[in-house]
C-alpha cells in the first residue's frame, strides 16, 4: 500500500515525521515516501523510508507552491494515502479528496492559537492570522481523518475522525544503560528551535546571575534566526554557555546522555500553556531531571520530576540549577523518576498502535470509487484489499 508523506516546511530529518510515523510504517508493512524539506549540514543515511528532499522556501512561496505540489506528486507516484505534515497543505486536501484519494491531515499545532502567539505582530497582521488559522483548521477538518499531537489541538476536529498520537520519543535503550547522573558533566541542555517566545534570553541571563553554580555550563543546539544565532554565537567567550547550532540526531543524543539537567522555559502564551515540548520527553528518557515553565499541565504531567519556575525570571532558573547542584539526593530522585515515566507512560512505543490502528482503518472503511483508466483506478484497488500490516 503506497503511503506518502509531505512536509514542505519540516526537514527531511523531523523526529515526529520521518523517524516516528514514516518509519514505523515502513516497518509495518507500507510503501512509504516522505516528501520534506532540506535539512542545514544532514546527509541521509540508510533508511526504510523513499527520500524526496526539496528546497525549503519562504511561508509565502509555500502557500502557493506547496498544495500543488501535494497534488502532483500523489498522483504521480500513486498514492493511497496522502499523510499532510504543514498547515499550507490544507489547501490541497479538497482537490486530493476529489481525486478519491485518502487524506491524514497530521496537526502538530492548535492553528487557532499558534499563529497568534507570534510575538511583535501589528494588529491587522494578527487579524490577517486569526483568520488564516480559522481556514486551516476548517480545511484540514475535511481530510478523511486528522492525526493531532495534544488534546487540546483534537478538539478543534470532527470528534469521529480525529485521533491523538503523542510525540514522545521512542525508548533508546534499558534503564540500566544509562550513565549515571553523578557521573555526568554538570551541564544544562536546552535542544530544539529557540526564540524570544522560547525563552532563550532567560536561560542566558540566568547563567549570568549569582546563584547559578560556578562550574555548571547551558548547552544550547538548535535552530533560530539569523539575530538569535548571532547573539548565541557571541557568548562563546563566555565559560557558562556553549552554542553548538543545529546537530545531527546522533550527537544531540550524546549530549543529552552526558547532561546533568534538562530545561525548556517557554513563555507564556496561548500555544505554549497547553503545548507538549518533544524536547522534554526527550529529557525524561535520557533520565535528566527538568527545570520547566510554571504550566498547570506541565505541573501534573512533571510534578515527580521537575522543578517548576517563573519562565520570566532568570534568577528562579539560576536558583532551580543551583539546587541540583548543592542537593544529590533531589538530583538523583527526580533522575530516577524521569526515566521510569519515560520506559511506563512517555514513549513512542505506547504510541504507535494509534497510528497503525488510523491507517489500518482508513484501508478498510474507506475504499475509492474510482474510473478505470483514472490513475487510482482498478490496477491499484486490488493492492488496498490485503492488510497492509501484515
Amino acid at each position: 500500500m503506497r503511503v506518502l508523506h509531505v512536509a514542505t516546511n519540516h526537514p527531511w530529518t523531523d523526529n515526529r515525521v520521518h523517524y516516528r510515523e514514516c518509519t514505523s510504517l515502513a516497518c509495518a508493512g507500507y510503501d512509504v515516501t516522505l516528501i520534506a524539506a532540506t535539512a542545514d549540514h544532514a546527509v541521509p543515511g540508510p533508511s526504510p523510508v523513499k527520500l524526496v528532499i526539496v528546497p525549503r522556501h519562504r511561508l509565502r512561496w509555500r502557500m502557493l507552491i506547496a498544495p500543488g505540489r501535494a497534488v502532483l506528486e500523489s498522483v504521480k507516484r500513486h498514492a493511497h494515502i496522502v499523510h499532510l505534515h504543514d498547515p499550507e497543505l490544507v489547501f490541497a486536501i479538497p482537490v486530493l479528496r476529489i481525486l478519491g484519494m485518502k487524506v491524514i491531515f497530521d496537526a502538530h499545532e492548535d492553528y487557532r492559537v499558534s499563529f497568534l502567539s507570534w510575538l511583535h505582530q501589528p494588529w491587522h497582521r494578527r487579524a490577517i492570522l486569526s483568520v488564516l488559522g480559522r481556514v486551516i483548521v476548517f480545511l484540514g477538518g475535511l481530510a478523511t481523518h486528522v492525526i493531532a499531537a495534544t488534546e487540546t489541538i483534537a478538539v478543534r476536529y470532527p470528534t469521529r475522525r480525529v485521533s491523538i498520537l503523542h510525540n514522545y520519543p521512542p525508548l533508546s535503550r534499558l534503564a540500566e544503560s544509562s550513565t549515571p547522573i553523578h557521573q555526568r558533566s554538570k551541564t544544562v541542555i536546552y535542544i530544539g528551535g529557540f526564540s524570544d517566545a522560547r525563552g532563550i534570553h532567560q536561560m542566558i541571563d540566568a547563567t549570568h546571575h549569582a546563584l547559578w553554580p560556578s562550574d555548571w555550563t547551558l548547552v544550547v543546539a538548535g535552530p533560530g534566526s539569523g539575530n538569535l544565532r548571532t547573539e548565541l554565537s557571541n557568548t562563546i567567550s563566555h565559560p557558562r554557555v556553549r552554542y553548538l547550532g543545529l546537530l545531527p540526531p546522533q550527537e544531540a543524543r550524546a549530549l543529552l546522555d552526558d547532561a546533568r539537567v534538562g530545561l525548556c522555559v517557554f513563555q507564556d502564551t496561548a500555544a505554549h500553556r497547553d503545548a507538549l515540548p518533544t524536547k522534554v520527553f526527550e529529557y525524561l528518557e535520557a533520565g535528566l531531571p527538568v527545570i520547566v515553565s510554571n504550566f498547570p499541565l506541565w505541573r501534573t504531567l512533571f510534578n515527580q520530576c521537575g522543578t517548576f519556575v517563573n519562565q520570566e525570571s532568570s534568577m528562579e532558573i539560576a536558583r532551580a540549577v543551583a539546587a541540583y547542584d548543592q542537593d544529590a539526593r533531589l538530583l538523583e530522585t527526580h533522575a530516577t523518576k524521569a526515566h521510569h515515566l519515560a520506559i511506563t507512560q512517555f514513549n513512542w512505543e505506547h504510541e504507535v498502535t494509534c497510528l497503525l490502528d488510523v491507517y489500518q482503518m482508513i484501508a478498510r472503511k474507506h475504499q475509492p470509487h474510482q474510473h478505470p483508466h483514472h490513475p487510482l483506478g482498478k490496477a491499484n484497488l486490488a493492492s488496498e484489499s490485503s492488510s497492509p500490516g501484515n
